[in-house]
């Protein structure tokens, strides 16, 4: 009797265990807006990879199981390159490959009289389970992912110069792109973003004219090897180029650039929201004059996911703050601009 019952408990144990055991991927359908095969539903929404036994990860490429339920009846249902048996329940379950982080699968489903109807869903991995289960072929240079956002964000402006004794507040929408490609993944990366104030929205005083930036950045970096926070975290460094412009010049400066150290950090669950954030140094001077480490621009900013599931846009609220400092020995002027921006943002690839 006592042998039975720890039986139980040690298979009690395991299946809790198994339970609590992080899957490495999710299934994403679209919104009930977009096309959805009416009368298909799915059991499965936490996927894992399947490896026969004795498998290593990153021995063979990947599979993942799919389980769902198709009542409609006398319809056929079908996935790429293969025809879905379905029990008397209407159950059914394939095997997909997996051959990047986003796999997208294709199901349609066919009447009796030809009406057809389709639906894509996409697998996506968690963070760092494509990237540690694929073979090393599927993750050569040409199965790299590009990753672009772009945002857009209301920012204020506070900026002061001498002499002249100009003070300016002003409002502008700010559009911003980013770039980022895995040169080796989970070890260097590339990345690139450009914002500029494209449309002023109110400034003040009105007698001053209102003013635009544009800013670029180029850098590369390392993962570290640091999980705090649970965080993915990189050290990156590049350059930085600021410039400003007015109607007629009237004040200001012109092309700013400079070398600058970003730290980054993320992290996005398997359930919940994720976040990301980042701190930025960057000296700043005219070419002709040279870079100075008290001429400078500070930044600090991040974002957090709107939705606590994974979604194709992974939409984003930010926020932006900056601190930019400059004196001009050719100009004789010295500036002080902070900024605010809050914005959203969205995943293009």
């Amino acid at each position: 009797m006592s042998a039975l019952l720890l039986a139980a408990l040690a298979l009690f144990c395991a299946d809790a265990r198994a339970a609590e055991e992080p899957t490495d991927a999710v299934l994403i359908r679209p919104p009930e807006t977009r096309s959805r095969i009416q009368g298909l539903t799915w059991i499965s929404k936490g996927l894992s990879y399947l490896r026969e036994p004795g498998e290593k990860p990153g021995e063979a490429p990947l599979k993942i199981r799919l389980q769902g339920r198709f009542e409609r009846k006398n319809w056929l249902l079908s996935a790429p390159r293969q025809r879905i048996e379905l029990m008397s329940t209407g159950q059914f379950d394939i095997v997909v490959p997996v051959r990047s982080e986003i796999t997208k699968v294709t199901f349609v489903a066919v009447s009796p009289l030809g009406e057809i109807q389709t639906e894509v869903v996409l697998v996506r991995s968690h963070e760092g389970a494509w990237r540690k289960n694929a073979p090393e072929k599927e993750r050569k240079p040409g199965a790299r992912r590009l990753t672009l956002s772009a945002g857009l964000g209301w920012t204020y402006l506070a900026y002061r110069e001498d002499p002249g004794n100009i003070r300016l507040s002003e409002v502008a929408l700010t559009p911003k792109f980013v770039a980022a490609y895995p040169l080796l993944p989970g070890k260097i990366d590339l990345g690139a973003n450009i914002f500029f104030n494209v449309v002023s929205l109110t400034h003040s005083p009105s007698t001053i004219n209102s003013v635009r930036f544009l800013g670029v950045n180029g850098r590369f970096g390392f993962t570290l090897p640091a999980r705090w926070a649970g965080a993915t975290w990189k050290l990156l460094t590049g350059w930085y180029l600021w410039t400003m412009r007015t109607e007629g010049r009237a004040y200001g400066v012109d092309l700013l650039s400079g070398p600058q150290l970003f730290l980054s950090a993320a992290k996005f669950p398997k359930e919940g929201r994720g976040w990301f954030g980042y701190l930025k140094y960057a000296p700043i001077g005219d070419i002709r004059e040279g870079i100075s480490l008290s001429h400078r621009e500070l930044a600090i900013g991040g974002g957090v996911q709107l939705l606590s599931k994974p979604n194709r846009w992974g939409w984003a609220i930010t926020l932006d703050l900056t601190d930019a400092r400059y004196e001009s020995e050719l100009q004789g002027n010295s500036l002080v601009l902070n900024t605010a921006t809050l914005g959203v943002q969205a995943s293009l690839l």
